[in-house]
């Protein structure tokens, strides 16, 4: 039986794909969920476990999805193997392998090294302040007689606002995202006359829930395409690559030097509406992946703030540096 594009729909929307090591459970318990008439399928990973959902009921649909928990429970949700033990990660339970459980855990470590607990909204906004208007400190005044808090992110409002933004203490990994409406333009950094009030010139969202990735991406696309990522107190500049919207989304990212990378987002769906001959066709599709936005756009970010600095030191030194 074909598999389509609701199917696909189903598949994505779970996170699943994050458990390649689950594939085989997902195909058998996939094929005879549809054979046994469930309906709508869910599968999630729940607690660790994977959990199945059907929009019809059966004794042998009960079964068969206890069956899946039961199975996952001693197969590591990553590359499939056993002894598993249960691993948690940022208060999400996991059953890893010894050898994924210790990967993941240094990719835990290092993110959670970066994190200081201390830092406030007002320090992080003088850090992105100083890479972008290291002359002025405009940036600064700017957001913070501007914006309004989101909820993982600050957003610029129409006009200049009364009250400054209040200060609040948040975690951070030493990566942030802003992204503007239009080309970066220091001299928009002002409020003009607007009614009663000041407009603002420069429409810009300031991200600090430390989801990098899904920040840039969400900006590249919903109409804050001119963004940087400030690490290190150096501004990254990320845009998208091609004049158009393209599927898989490329972005390239530039030093203040003009050191360039290009980037690629995995590939997690399809525009079209693709039919896959088989279950087994569409998941071995779905789940051949192994790449991580989270983690790949840092390592491009430190790989440009390292030889940035290293360059500017070079300089500094007397040394041509290329």
């Amino acid at each position: 039986m074909d598999i389509n594009y609701e199917d696909i729909e189903m598949i994505k929307g779970t996170g699943l794909r994050y458990y390649p090591g689950w594939v085989k459970i997902i195909k058998t318990t996939f094929k005879k969920a549809k054979e046994l008439g469930a309906g709508s399928i869910r599968a999630v990973s729940e607690y660790g476990e994977l959990k199945f959902n059907f929009s019809n009921s059966s004794p042998e649909l009960e079964e068969l999805k206890e069956n899946a928990r039961k199975e996952s429970l001693n197969i590591c949700c990553e590359c499939g193997n056993s002894p598993v033990k249960e691993f948690v990660f940022n208060d999400v339970k996991f059953r890893l392998c010894k050898e994924c459980g210790a990967a993941r855990q240094e990719k835990h470590d290092k993110i959670e090294a970066g994190f200081d607990s201390e830092i406030s909204i007002f320090e992080l906004i003088k850090i992105a302040s100083k890479a972008l208007t290291p002359d002025t400190d405009k940036l600064f005044n700017y957001i913070i007689w501007s914006s309004d808090n989101n909820g993982g992110f600050l957003r610029t409002c129409y006009r200049r606002k009364s009250n400054m933004l209040i200060n609040f203490d948040i975690r951070f990994d030493n990566y942030t995202v802003v992204a503007f409406e239009r080309e970066f333009d220091e001299s928009k950094l002002e409020f003009g006359p607007m009614f009663e009030g000041n407009s603002t010139q420069a429409k810009l969202e300031f991200h600090f829930a430390n989801d990098v990735d899904c920040s840039l991406s969400w900006d590249l696309n919903c109409g804050y395409p001119h963004c940087y990522i400030i690490h290190d107190g150096v501004a990254i500049k990320a845009e998208n690559a091609a004049s158009e919207y393209t599927y898989p989304q490329e972005v390239r990212f530039t030093s203040p030097s003009g050191i360039e990378r290009l980037y690629t987002y995995p590939d997690e769906r399809d525009q079209e509406r693709i039919k896959f001959s088989s279950e087994d066709a569409f998941l071995d599709y779905y789940f051949n992946r192994k790449r991580d936005s989270y983690y790949e756009i840092r390592e491009i970010v430190d790989e440009l703030v390292k030889q940035e600095k290293q360059k500017k030191g070079g300089e500094r030194n007397g040394e041509i540096t290329s």
